[in-house]
């Protein structure tokens, strides 16, 4: 991280947990709202600044509003997708319905205070939302079999909401005079999503065997398997890093991860610079991924 980024992050840090502070609620519920994991979400706490070059956005203020904004709602997602996904103690799950919902209602009302109901922003939300709730159907049921670019398609809409920091920059400006730099941001946004997922599953591939959740990564070694003769519904698990190695998979799904890393710098380039917190943070992505490969 950079010393700008570690300044910008520093910065948004303080205004969320400030912001959450501010919130007439029990200290309890104000201290597992301000728990940020850093490991996991230091960027997503100002998902603005990251684009807000390529559209030339000078309003600090409303950035770091937007910033609030974003991160509430992430947090709100993580809230439901842990609920969802029997990650929270059943004594557990009310307090976690409650902390989701404050986040929503708190990161709609920093948004209704940016852009009035009339504004084309709340088509684009709407828009959003419907990608993300087509994803979180469609995740659950894939087609058999189904086609790569599903899978990639899949990845752009369950990152959405993330597409909303784009959306709502471009409303900041000139619409006509950055419809290109519009354009190829969310494109970009588009590749950048596509690789994070490969990297995840590949990643993730163990706990989504063990519970038969759909992961790329799995389906690419299943292809991979029957072509050797192997199913791998019936692999132990410890086995199934030994065939992504053995069989290239691992070596092709990084591969995969690493172009569409730099295919998201490419299209951008022309609107943001080298130092960009944008293309700093795929460059970022791409090293780890390149650093996985040279451990393998």
């Amino acid at each position: 991280m950079s010393k700008n980024t570690n300044d910008i992050y520093r910065t948004s840090l303080h205004n969320f947990i400030n912001y959450v502070n501010s919130l007439p609620l029990p200290e309890d519920l104000k201290s597992s709202l301000s728990f940020v994991d850093t490991k996991h979400s230091s960027y997503y706490l100002f998902y603005p600044y990251l684009f807000k070059d390529a559209f030339k956005v000078s309003q600090s203020e409303k950035i770091d509003l937007l910033s609030i904004a974003g991160f509430l709602f992430y947090k709100s997602i993580i809230y439901l997708d842990k609920i969802v996904d029997a990650q929270v103690e059943k004594e557990s799950v009310t307090e976690y319905y409650q902390l989701s919902l404050i986040c929503q209602e708190e990161s709609i009302k920093i948004l209704a205070t940016l852009f009035p109901l009339q504004s084309h922003f709340w088509k684009l939300w709407n828009k959003r939302k419907g990608e993300y709730l087509y994803a979180q159907k469609s995740e659950k049921v894939y087609p058999y079999p189904p086609e790569e670019q599903y899978f990639f398609n899949l990845a752009d809409y369950k990152a959405a909401f993330g597409k909303i920091a784009i959306d709502s920059l471009s409303l900041m400006v000139d619409q006509r005079e950055y419809e290109k730099a519009y354009e190829a941001m969310l494109l970009s946004h588009k590749h950048f999503s596509i690789a994070r997922q490969i990297y995840d599953d590949l990643i993730d591939i163990k706990e989504d065997f063990l519970n038969k959740q759909n992961n790329y990564a799995l389906f690419k070694l299943s292809i991979a398997c029957e072509k050797e003769g192997i199913r791998v519904e019936e692999l132990d698990e410890v086995y199934l890093e030994k065939y992504l190695y053995v069989l290239g998979v691992s070596e092709f799904l990084l591969n995969q991860v690493i172009f569409h890393f730099e295919t998201s710098v490419a299209v951008c380039q022309p609107f943001l610079t080298e130092t960009s917190l944008w293309v700093e943070t795929n460059k970022a992505h791409i090293y780890l991924a390149k650093k996985t490969q040279t451990k393998q």
